[in-house]
């Protein structure tokens, strides 16, 4: 089920209705693989689904292979006071 058409100039597009919202803190090397992997498996089997992966941690390039956005705010209130 489609919710949003858009259309970019002659090229008519479907904006699916369903998303996958990931947030991470991958701040060793462990935890950027187990995410790097998690966002892999959950990329190959919701194919029908938005995939968006926010951090407050700058996003590696490599991440952006696998998601449909990157939201990335510098800004974590639970250690800025």
């Amino acid at each position: 089920m489609r919710q949003t058409k858009s259309k970019n100039h002659d090229e008519e597009f479907h904006i699916p209705n369903q998303a996958i919202i990931i947030g991470a803190h991958c701040n060793s090397d462990v935890r950027k693989n187990r995410c790097l992997e998690l966002l892999k498996k959950v990329k190959l089997r919701f194919t029908d689904y938005v995939l968006i992966f926010c951090s407050h941690l700058p996003i590696d390039k490599e991440f952006y292979e696998y998601v449909d956005y990157a939201i990335y705010n510098k800004n974590n209130p639970s250690t800025n006071y």
